[in-house]
């Protein structure tokens, strides 16, 4: 399971836990309380990656389920992967404060959201009833088409989730014919997908916001 590092500022709504800090890829996450709109919201940051999940209400039910649902949308993964990730990634079982030295990919993610109010506003407001998961998606594309990072970010998790869960081919029959052919795929990292079509996909997923973020 994950731990769950937070702003100070939580501390009297979140418990704090002693126990040793996961070393392995994709446990450890970052959370900060961020104002949109005057209204507050959550973020929450996975260290190495960069993954960002917003929520509008603390507790790791909302989070799971947004951060799934963000998934969801993106075909780089398998349902046995969804699930490695629903029970060892979105799942806390370790909370504690930020430490000091806080992770840079937090901060400056706090710095892009604080400077780019407009364009989260009319994100917000071009739902008029902001609260389903689905909503909470158009978040996380303008946050990272705005960093820079998009498809960086989304290529090194589901990378790390590959490396850390990977999905086995099936044996092929007995007796079956087969020949070898010449690798065409990103592999070991997405195995049935190319490059070409990963990134192909990826451009499209933020194509909806081009609009948004050119204002």
């Amino acid at each position: 399971m994950a731990q769950l590092f937070y702003s100070p500022d939580l501390a009297d709504r979140l418990p704090h836990n002693t126990g040793k800090i996961s070393q392995k890829p994709l446990r450890r996450w970052q959370l900060s309380p961020v104002k949109i709109d005057n209204k507050t919201y959550y973020l929450y940051v996975e260290e190495e990656t960069g993954l960002p999940v917003f929520t509008d209400k603390l507790g790791e039910g909302k989070f799971s389920q947004v951060a799934i649902n963000f998934l969801n949308e993106m075909p780089f993964l398998v349902d046995p992967q969804r699930t490695w990730l629903m029970q060892n990634v979105f799942s806390f079982n370790l909370y504690r404060p930020i430490p000091s030295d806080e992770n840079e990919k937090l901060k400056n993610y706090l710095q892009i959201i604080a400077s780019h109010q407009a364009e989260f506003k009319e994100t917000l407001n071009d739902n008029d009833d902001f609260s389903s998961t689905e909503d909470f998606n158009d978040l996380v594309y303008l946050l990272l088409a705005l960093s820079g990072n998009d498809q960086e970010v989304l290529m090194q998790f589901c990378q790390l989730v590959n490396e850390e869960h990977p999905v086995k081919v099936k044996a092929p029959r007995p007796g079956a014919k087969y020949c070898t052919i010449k690798p065409q795929y990103l592999a070991p990292v997405f195995g049935w997908m190319t490059k070409e079509k990963l990134q192909q996909i990826i451009q499209q997923q933020f194509r909806r916001l081009a609009k948004t973020t050119s204002k």
